[in-house]
């Protein structure tokens, strides 16, 4: 079976852990990207934040053969996010 470099948002959520692991033990390339650092350091693959994916978006500093968004919208009754937040961390990806 041929290596896939794969990116999942989300990877530390509760369907993204499951998919990571699943997905290194078949032989791929898993790089996480998550909102808070303190659940990127505890990971069994390379996890990044978010806003490095980003800042970086047209400099083509990552390339993937998959991409998988898990990444939840983080949403409260106390505090609500608009329309236009959510815009803000949803991506074009080609």
């Amino acid at each position: 079976m041929q290596q896939v470099k794969i990116a999942i948002l989300g990877a530390q959520g509760f369907l993204g852990k499951s998919l990571s692991s699943a997905l290194l033990n078949l032989g791929h390339e898993v790089i996480g990207f998550v909102l808070e650092p303190s659940k990127a350091a505890n990971s069994k693959f390379l996890c990044r934040l978010v806003n490095e994916l980003i800042q970086t978006s047209h400099s083509n500093n990552f390339e993937f053969d998959v991409t998988i968004n898990l990444a939840a919208r983080r949403s409260t009754l106390s505090q609500p996010l608009s329309e236009l937040q959510v815009s803000e961390y949803t991506f074009n990806i080609p």
